[in-house]
């Protein structure tokens, strides 16, 4: 499965029936959903209409963390993090074709997310995120460059990313970049995906 290079990621503070669908519809290739507060009923409920809004902006659905979740709704995959499942795993679990993303910081964990199976990395923070603030210290686009020189499958840039910031990750070697805060925070968030977009080269 072809792997996008925008990772949009939900913030939950924003109303998922009323927002998502105009973002989405500007044509980001990937969405991921991270969802951390509610019942599994109500994350089951928020995957299924997520997944509806996907299917309707042929936009791929990524669940963060929950293979389970991401199964009962029929994602395209999932993205797991280091205290989640393992990557052998969740590859297991959602078979050959799914999207399997992982988090990593360095190019020793980047090798073995690979060998495991992920479909591409995770890489970051990348910059300081107001989004996570108990992140570890950012890698920088040199944390990337190393990270891109030791793999072969995708990175995406991750933490504090910025239409602006996006030429120095692409030279550091990434694949593309995920984002939370420089969306959802804009009062013209499909504007700031327009510009992620032509900016990565994929154009709108």
């Amino acid at each position: 499965m072809e792997i996008g290079r925008l990772h949009l990621i939900w913030d939950e503070t924003r109303r998922l029936g009323e927002d998502l669908e105009p973002v989405l519809a500007a044509g980001v290739p990937t969405f991921q959903l991270r969802l951390k507060r509610g019942t599994d009923r109500e994350r089951f409920e928020a995957g299924r209409l997520a997944a509806e809004i996907c299917a309707r902006t042929a936009t791929r659905l990524v669940v963060n963390d929950r293979c389970d979740l991401a199964l009962a709704v029929g994602a395209d995959g999932v993205h797991v993090g280091e205290d989640d499942l393992p990557v052998a795993v969740v590859r297991n679990l959602m078979g050959p074709e799914a999207m399997v993303g992982a988090t990593v910081r360095n190019p020793d964990a980047a090798l073995a997310a690979a060998a495991d199976g992920a479909s591409y990395l995770g890489a970051g923070p990348v910059y300081p995120s107001r989004t996570k603030p108990d992140l570890p210290p950012p890698i920088g686009p040199e944390g990337i460059a190393r990270i891109a020189r030791a793999v072969e499958i995708p990175v995406i840039a991750i933490g504090g990313v910025t239409p602006r910031r996006v030429p120095e990750l692409l030279a550091a070697g990434a694949y593309g970049v995920a984002v939370v805060g420089s969306v959802w925070s804009d009062r013209r968030p499909r504007a700031v995906v327009e510009e992620l977009l032509t900016v990565l080269g994929v154009g709108v």
